[in-house]
């Protein structure tokens, strides 16, 4: 039987197996070399020569490499300059443009523009508007002009219906040949329009980089006279050949990760549980369900200082360095061998052993999706540093495999693919076991997918399987994920024999430089963005009694506002990117005091003011963007309307009581977008409503203004000081940060609230309810173990202990990530997650009786329940 080659290039080492019928024949690490192909020759003659003289027939070579990330952290000019063609139809998505949240230095050399065709779908397939063959020829030969060859094409939900951005493709074929290189986002990415784009611009731009590497690495094999084929390792632990690698070079991101849950699960015969991967570098944790990873995170190693890399064996200790590292905590335990013992205390070493125990068992928790207790498996040259023969908390069973060293080479050798489906469906009431049979046919895909990347079919097994129901949409909607995989099926004719006579005994390559190769870490954060030196009011020019909103501003107001959230609203992402494109397109955004505008107003002011903003669903809306217009197209709808002058419509009425009135030709709006109105009568419309409130553009994504009010009501009807409040509560966020103190305690020391617990949430009941996002989840106090239930509606609206009540709406029930002091929203909450929760006070227009009419427990559901302040 052939054997498999398996390689991983880590931050520290390269590792190499020969694995063959299930079995690790032999194994080697050498140190991480500058380039890949040094690094990688050099193990697989190590290992190779392990096996001399033995009759081996090697069938395939399986890479894994963290080259291509590199190139991008570290800003390679060599990257390509990239156009992006957004198949959307104007004016959607205007408000982001393309690489919009880049890092600065990376866009300057990325950017190639961007523009905006007509076409694209919606959630449910149908069509926009038509593609436009004309238009497409033109915005390619702007490209051009402007010296852009390489362009993502990426259409609205493509994801669900690639269509538009196939024919797109088509498009480019028949006119421009092979002239142009494409990335079709819906073979990068998943549902979430910005993040397929910015994945598609960067394995777009890497593609040059990843066709020179992998034809070298290939053609280098020759110097080992080894002819078979060379797969490359992607991010979900299977492979993809080295073509498809070449055109997805992004595919190649975190795959060290996932070779080492499946090199886990391989050499363990456990198929679910957390493994934990302690390298040299970093700590990566995940869950095995299916022998398939499905979750991962990745922790750094703390204990001492950061780690040296691939300069360990000239920096650490017991090497003769100066720079104490984890392996010097091995060494002096006995668990290591080195060439000298490091100078280390007893004391010390077991305090080390003990934090490190201590931050693998907290991973652990966090990453597992059931309280239950589980198997963890432990993997990693690092995973010595964990005491042998321990049961660790959560876990079942500990388990530390033969050849836990190498198991991410181990995942790299195994040779099995994918297909994927990620999509959104409409489940239909009338028919009889509709999402039963919508998921047959969509696991059936799955599996076809798997079957065109290489998989046997008998191999196959589903590995994955969500069914989501989407908030806030009509018709029943589910997104559904799937994942098939499968054995990939290689030709044994491609398979060679070790010409033991031709192999070099000795390898002669040139030797590269290594001085200048750094260890880059990604940064989470764009420049400036934690820049905050203490927690201040709003920098108002003192002339004119005018706050100047600036990015920093926006940055830190985002943060709050998702706090004051409650859980509701979404991320407030994609509204923060809309705000910040304002900005720097020059623009000027104020915000002044009531009394400032009252004072205006005696001279050139309206008497009335509306308040504007935009709903919708958050999962529609991260795909279909928010345009320019729907907010100044609901003004205008609402202006028609209370002067009566429509000009042409039709509506129906809904069993709330909407009207929704199509326009036929409002003014200065595209035809394509036809946009209606929704009327809402003033006795659904809020608390002070006199006047309807309009909802205008299309009810996936909408703008709203509300009924006009009074300038003279505003002190009475408003709740004032939001946007300051807004401010500080992200200066309190970004402060700790910078800092490093409790986020949760800096937001306390500017509001009136308090901590009702923190601890972990162990169990989430979420369901699509009449529109909203309805449910519970439990929180596990880490105090004394009590468990402490919230129910939402989008928002959080009751914490109870027991059958008692500890705080309610109006009160602002908030749950904050323990770790970063952000909000985590009832969309995303999930078991394991570190969680406090904090409770506020509420404005004293929100207790009053009226307004607990529409706001207090009652109006939503709590009959029983009388309003009761929790904060004093």
């Amino acid at each position: 039987m052939a054997c498999i080659i398996g390689i991983d290039v880590g931050g520290t080492n390269t590792d190499a197996v020969v694995v063959r019928n299930r079995e690790v024949l032999a194994w080697t690490k050498v140190t991480t070399t500058k380039d890949v192909t040094t690094g990688v020759l050099k193990a697989i003659h190590g290992v190779l020569m392990k096996l001399k003289p033995k009759n081996l027939k090697i069938q395939q070579i399986n890479l894994g490499t963290t080259h291509f990330v590199n190139s991008v952290v570290q800003r390679s000019l060599e990257l390509a300059k990239v156009g992006v063609i957004r198949i959307a139809t104007k004016p959607n998505t205007e408000s982001v443009p393309a690489l919009f949240d880049f890092p600065k230095e990376l866009k300057q050399i990325l950017n190639g523009g961007y523009c905006i065709v007509s076409g694209g779908c919606d959630f449910d397939g149908s069509e926009i508007s038509p593609i436009n063959e004309t238009e497409i020829v033109q915005e390619i030969e702007n490209f051009l002009k402007n010296n852009v060859q390489n362009l993502v094409l990426i259409s609205i939900f493509s994801p669900v219906k690639p269509e538009p951005e196939e024919k797109v493709y088509e498009i480019i074929r028949q006119h421009f040949g092979s002239s142009i290189s494409c990335t079709l986002s819906h073979k990068i990415g998943q549902l979430s329009f910005v993040e397929r784009e910015n994945a598609s611009i960067l394995n777009e731009s890497l593609k040059p980089i990843c066709q020179t590497t992998l034809k070298n690495l290939q053609e280098s094999l020759k110097t080992l006279n080894l002819h078979c084929p060379l797969f490359i390792s992607q991010n979900d632990g299977t492979v993809v050949t080295l073509e498809h690698a070449i055109d997805h070079p992004v595919i190649t991101f975190a795959s060290g990760p996932t070779n080492s849950m499946r090199g886990a699960a391989f050499i363990s015969g456990v198929k679910d549980a957390v493994v934990v991967d302690i390298g040299g570098t970093t700590t990566d944790v995940g869950v095995l369900i299916k022998g398939f990873p499905r979750l991962t995170g990745t922790h750094a190693n703390t204990v001492g200082p950061d780690s040296v890399g691939y300069k360990l064996t000239k920096e650490s200790l017991c090497f003769g360095g100066q720079a104490l590292t984890t392996t010097d905590i091995a060494s002096f335990s006995g668990y290591l061998e080195t060439p000298k013992k490091p100078e280390l205390t007893s004391d010390f070493v077991n305090k080390a052993l003990n934090k490190i125990q201590a931050m693998v068992e907290e991973a652990i928790d966090s990453m597992k999706t059931s309280s239950d207790e589980i198997p963890v498996v432990l993997v990693g040259g690092g995973s010595i540093l964990v005491k042998p023969n321990i049961k660790l908390v959560g876990s079942s069973e500990t388990i530390r495999p033969h050849h836990a060293e190498v198991a991410n080479a181990i995942g790299s050798a195994l040779c099995q693919v994918s297909g994927r489906i990620d999509t959104m469906a409409t489940i239909d009431p009338d028919v009889e076991n509709a999402a039963e049979k919508v998921l047959e046919e969509l696991k059936s895909s799955a599996i076809e997918t798997a079957v065109a990347n290489g998989a046997v079919m008998r191999t196959i097994e589903l590995v994955d399987i969500e069914f989501i129901p989407v908030s806030y949409l009509p018709g029943n909607a589910v997104r559904v994920r799937i994942v098939a995989v499968g054995d990939l099926d290689v030709q044994s004719n491609l398979s060679a024999n070790i010409d033991w006579d031709k192999f070099p005994t000795v390898l002669s390559i040139p030797e590269l430089l290594d001085e200048n190769y750094e260890n880059i870490a990604i940064n989470p954060y764009n420049e400036g963005y934690m820049t905050a030196s203490s927690i201040e009011s709003p920098n108002i020019d003192r002339k004119d009694g005018i706050w100047q909103l600036t990015e920093d501003d926006v940055e830190k107001i985002s943060i709050g506002a998702a706090i004051l959230g409650c859980g509701g609203g979404g991320n407030p992402y994609l509204g923060k990117l809309r705000v910040l494109d304002q900005l720097r397109h020059g623009k000027t955004i104020n915000v002044i005091t009531v009394d400032r505008l009252l004072s205006q107003n005696q001279s050139h002011c309206s008497p009335y003011i509306v308040s504007v903003g935009y709903m919708g669903a958050p999962a529609v809306q991260t795909e279909r963007i928010h345009s320019k217009i729907e907010v100044s197209t609901a003004l205008k709808a609402l202006q028609a309307y209370l002067e009566g002058k429509f000009d042409s419509y039709e509506f129906k009425t809904d069993e709330t009581g909407v009207e929704f009135i199509r326009f036929d030709n409002l003014p200065n709006l595209n035809s394509q977008l036809k946009p209606f109105a929704a009327i809402i009568p003033a006795e659904i419309g809020g608390i002070n409503s006199t006047e309807p409130l309009a909802i205008a553009a299309e009810i996936k994504g909408a703008g709203t203004a509300e009924s006009p009010m009074p300038l003279t009501k505003l002190n009475d009807y408003c709740i004032l000081g939001s946007m300051t409040r807004c401010l500080k509560l992200g200066q309190a966020v970004v402060e700790a940060r910078k800092i490093k103190v409790n986020p949760i305690e800096k937001i306390l020391n500017i509001e009136k609230g308090k901590v009702l617990c923190y601890g972990k949430v162990t169990f989430v009941d979420r369901k699509t309810i009449g529109g909203f996002n309805r449910g519970y989840f439990i929180l596990q106090d880490f105090n004394d173990g009590s468990k402490k239930k919230v129910d939402f509606q989008n928002e959080n609206l009751v914490v109870w202990n027991g059958d008692k009540a500890l705080a309610m709406v109006p009160d602002l029930i908030i749950v904050l990530d323990t770790g970063t002091g952000e909000s985590i929203i009832t969309d995303d909450m999930r078991y394991g997650l570190r969680a406090t929760i904090v409770v506020l006070a509420p404005s004293e227009m929100l207790t009053k009786p009226e307004a607990l009419k529409v706001i207090g427990p009652e109006a939503f559901g709590y009959k029983d329940l009388e309003y009761k302040p929790s904060i004093l």
